[in-house]
């Protein structure tokens, strides 16, 4: 039996219950998560970093920066993920950056370990879609079920 998906501004949280994504100043942690134009810093939602802000990729991962950016491993500041065509190489950069594909273009993965890939082609419904993936791998309107892209049958939470 399907259950209905968390409506827009709520999340799955535990105990598949639909939950509210924490507010600037609330309390934040794995399961409590802030809204997205913030952080969890020390257990407190506040302010992401901006372009050219230290920040630290272990403790705030890739999205410690903001929509469009990420934090570089070897500068140990913001900076915007660079667009690939298809073609182009993508995932981690030699210089610690992070490289997106241009739609309709995805990133598949060729070398889990550094976390690489090449940007190719969305795959399109009846497509296989196995491997590994940095985005959604399917065109638009369908969805991976870790082998072949398909018409989604409908969200749920959990």
């Amino acid at each position: 039996t399907a259950t209905a998906p968390c409506e827009i501004g709520l999340f799955c949280g535990s105990g598949k219950l639909c939950t509210a994504f924490a507010k600037e100043g609330e309390a934040c942690s794995a399961s409590t998560l802030c809204q997205a134009n913030l952080l969890c810093t020390s257990g407190k939602c506040g302010p992401k970093h901006k372009i050219g802000d230290d920040c630290n990729p272990q403790q705030n991962g890739l999205n410690g920066c903001g929509v469009g950016n990420h934090c570089n491993l070897t500068t140990k500041k913001c900076e915007a993920f660079s667009v690939e065509a298809a073609g182009a190489a993508c995932g981690f950069t030699p210089t610690g950056g992070w490289a997106v594909c241009k739609p309709p273009s995805a990133c598949k993965i060729t070398d889990p370990m550094a976390n690489t890939g090449m940007c190719v082609p969305q795959v399109p419904k009846g497509g296989d879609c196995s491997g590994a993936w940095t985005t959604q791998p399917c065109e638009a309107g369908a969805l991976c079920d870790g082998k072949t892209c398909k018409a989604p049958a409908g969200a749920s939470c959990g």
